[in-house]
């Protein structure tokens, strides 16, 4: 497992959340997700995603990047 922070995750979330309403859409979510070193496959990205196209949370990001990661 990659140890990152919060803060490095909220940084990258940030960079993709233009209008600062703390929301991405689906492809931003994965750009992120891949940014802090996780690597999911379509499969996991459609399994964290479902039918989410373009409202994904910055805490909805962090649940599923709990789950590979270790944050100090």
């Amino acid at each position: 497992k990659v140890i990152i922070s919060i803060s490095e995750l909220k940084e990258a979330f940030i960079i993709y959340d233009n209008d600062g309403d703390g929301k991405v859409n689906r492809d931003q979510a994965t750009q992120i997700i891949r940014s802090v070193a996780i690597s999911p496959t379509n499969e996991e990205l459609n399994a964290m995603l479902g039918d989410r196209k373009n409202i994904v949370s910055y805490s909805y990001v962090k649940c599923f990047t709990k789950k590979s990661l270790f944050f100090h």
